[in-house]
């Protein structure tokens, strides 16, 4: 390729400046062009892409110069409080009601990625003196918690709704301490199950996803609702030595279906980090306690290269491209 046609090619490249790209993704992005919007012609996808747009966007406009990750600015604007019913734009957005339901449910999965990490972490690798039996597994998590009853901590962590029905941020309070801490995690699984039965409409059904049977699938606040009603009497300690046996039994479930079988040897591979010898467990490596990543950091950085957000200070506000193009003005 000569250098000429190299030279055509140089406005397209991460060095340049000009980033012609950019007013057709904007458009494409916002449902617009030249800031001119016909519904009529929008597809799913062109409405999906612009209503989560418009909520993080408004998110921003709301709660952006209080700093923070553009996924703590959307929560603070979406998930709790009573801002999605009378805020003028994000209440004549239908997602803003889906969003909230993900939003809190992502509460209750980061509560079961820490925990079985610490459970995992306990064990000691294959050949080591700290290879655990399920009993001692159960005695380490059950040390790791108080000795006083499901109903008690259940009631501490009520209310979980203000007075319009409106959640508050109970999730987020508790993990402003050691969010690592397995007894605040065992309280975010409580407070979600809790939340399965008081969220209503397109809330719920979002955050509940989808379902075969009635009383919820494994590990899902459902699920976690009818066993803390089963232990509701019983010491804590209790709920922790049983969780140990639930999560065991779900990361042998979902190692069986992964399993497949190795071409070069004809050997069973079976993926995964906890293995069981002579009645003790043993691991091969640590589990990773990181959320589950909601790709709202990767939309709000996307948003910022495309002109409709910008840092303000230590937080973000919103441009007036994107004021226009996004009607955030009711």
């Amino acid at each position: 390729m000569s250098d000429q046609y190299l030279g055509d090619l140089k406005d397209v490249t991460l060095q340049s400046e000009r980033q012609p790209e950019v007013p057709w993704l904007r458009g494409l992005f916002t449902a617009s062009w030249m800031g001119a919007h016909d519904p009529g012609a929008w597809q799913a996808d062109d409405r999906t892409r612009r209503a989560t747009l418009r909520i993080l966007a408004r998110a921003v406009e709301l709660h952006g110069t209080e700093g923070g990750s553009f996924e703590e600015v959307l929560r603070s604007a979406v998930a709790f409080g009573h801002q999605i019913a009378l805020d003028p734009v994000l209440s004549s957005i239908e997602q803003s009601q889906g969003w909230r339901g993900v939003l809190l449910r992502h509460y209750s999965v980061g509560a079961w990625r820490r925990l079985w990490a610490a459970l995992v972490a306990s064990m000691g690798s294959e050949g080591g003196e700290a290879d655990l039996t399920r009993e001692e597994l159960r005695g380490w998590l059950a040390d790791q918690v108080e000795d006083v009853t499901v109903g008690t901590v259940l009631d501490q962590l009520q209310p979980l709704q203000d007075g319009s029905g409106h959640p508050v941020p109970r999730e987020r309070h508790l993990l402003n301490g050691d969010r690592r801490a397995p007894f605040t995690n065992i309280k975010v699984l409580l407070a979600g199950a809790m939340r399965a039965h008081e969220l209503s409409g397109i809330v719920q059904k979002t955050f509940l996803g989808p379902r075969r049977r009635g009383t919820g699938e494994i590990l899902d606040p459902t699920w976690v609702y009818f066993l803390a009603k089963d232990f509701h009497h019983r010491s804590v300690k209790d709920l922790a030595a049983r969780l140990v046996d639930d999560m065991l039994a779900q990361a042998m479930r979902i190692a069986r279906a992964k399993m497949r079988i190795d071409p070069a040897t004809q050997r069973l591979l079976l993926f995964s980090r906890v293995h069981e010898r002579n009645d003790r467990l043993f691991k091969t490596s640590n589990e990773g306690d990181s959320d589950i990543g909601l790709r709202i950091e990767q939309l709000g950085d996307f948003a910022v290269q495309l002109g409709l957000m910008h840092e303000d200070g230590d937080g973000w506000d919103v441009t007036p491209t994107a004021r226009t193009v996004l009607e955030l003005r009711a």
